[in-house]
Protein backbone atom coordinates (compact mmCIF):
# COMPACT_ATOMS: atom_id res chain seq x y z
CA UNK A 1 0.00 0.00 0.00
CA UNK A 2 3.32 2.39 0.40
CA UNK A 3 3.47 2.31 -2.85
CA UNK A 4 0.49 3.09 -3.84
CA UNK A 5 0.50 5.80 -1.64
CA UNK A 6 3.55 7.13 -2.94
CA UNK A 7 2.30 6.71 -6.45
CA UNK A 8 -0.69 8.85 -6.30
CA UNK A 9 1.06 11.50 -4.56
CA UNK A 10 3.36 11.95 -7.31
CA UNK A 11 0.78 11.76 -9.57
CA UNK A 12 -2.01 14.16 -7.94
CA UNK A 13 1.74 16.38 -7.72
CA UNK A 14 1.40 16.92 -11.62
CA UNK A 15 -0.64 19.79 -12.96
CA UNK A 16 -0.44 17.23 -16.54
CA UNK A 17 -3.74 15.58 -17.22
CA UNK A 18 -1.94 13.11 -19.36
CA UNK A 19 -0.14 11.99 -15.77
CA UNK A 20 -2.52 13.19 -13.52
CA UNK A 21 -5.71 10.95 -14.24
CA UNK A 22 -6.81 7.79 -13.08
CA UNK A 23 -6.15 5.81 -15.88
CA UNK A 24 -2.38 6.60 -15.40
CA UNK A 25 -2.79 6.06 -11.50
CA UNK A 26 -4.52 2.39 -11.91
CA UNK A 27 -2.23 1.10 -14.20
CA UNK A 28 0.92 2.40 -12.36
CA UNK A 29 -1.07 1.06 -9.13
CA UNK A 30 -1.66 -2.46 -10.62
CA UNK A 31 1.62 -2.58 -12.07
CA UNK A 32 3.39 -2.66 -8.91
CA UNK A 33 0.74 -5.24 -7.64
CA UNK A 34 1.78 -7.53 -9.88
CA UNK A 35 4.95 -6.52 -9.43
CA UNK A 36 5.61 -6.84 -5.73
CA UNK A 37 3.27 -9.83 -5.66
CA UNK A 38 5.17 -11.83 -8.74
CA UNK A 39 6.92 -14.79 -7.70
CA UNK A 40 10.25 -14.45 -9.57
CA UNK A 41 11.12 -10.48 -9.09
CA UNK A 42 13.19 -9.95 -6.39
CA UNK A 43 12.18 -7.44 -3.75
CA UNK A 44 15.53 -5.72 -4.29
CA UNK A 45 14.20 -5.64 -8.31
CA UNK A 46 10.73 -4.20 -7.18
CA UNK A 47 12.53 -1.75 -5.35
CA UNK A 48 14.30 -0.51 -7.86
CA UNK A 49 11.24 -0.89 -10.41
CA UNK A 50 9.19 1.29 -8.02
CA UNK A 51 12.40 3.88 -8.15
CA UNK A 52 12.13 4.18 -11.69
CA UNK A 53 8.34 4.15 -11.67
CA UNK A 54 8.08 7.36 -9.77
CA UNK A 55 10.88 9.40 -11.80
CA UNK A 56 8.83 8.78 -14.73
CA UNK A 57 5.68 10.20 -12.90
CA UNK A 58 7.73 13.04 -11.97
CA UNK A 59 9.63 13.52 -15.13
CA UNK A 60 6.88 13.13 -17.31
CA UNK A 61 4.17 14.84 -14.92
CA UNK A 62 7.12 18.16 -15.76
CA UNK A 63 5.65 20.06 -18.27
CA UNK A 64 9.28 21.64 -19.43
CA UNK A 65 10.60 17.91 -19.27
CA UNK A 66 11.35 17.85 -22.75
CA UNK A 67 13.65 15.29 -23.30
CA UNK A 68 12.38 11.89 -25.53
CA UNK A 69 13.32 8.51 -24.49
CA UNK A 70 15.04 7.69 -27.82
CA UNK A 71 17.67 10.42 -26.74
CA UNK A 72 19.23 8.18 -24.09
CA UNK A 73 21.68 5.39 -24.67
CA UNK A 74 20.31 2.00 -23.78
CA UNK A 75 22.49 0.12 -24.32
CA UNK A 76 20.86 -1.61 -27.36
CA UNK A 77 20.15 -0.55 -31.07
CA UNK A 78 16.52 0.51 -31.82
CA UNK A 79 15.23 -0.14 -35.32
CA UNK A 80 11.90 1.96 -34.94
Amino acid sequence: MVHDMLIEENILASKMWEVNNPRVHGILRNLMLMITNSDTISDNAAHEIFGYVISLIQAYGDKDFKVPIGEFDLGYKNDS
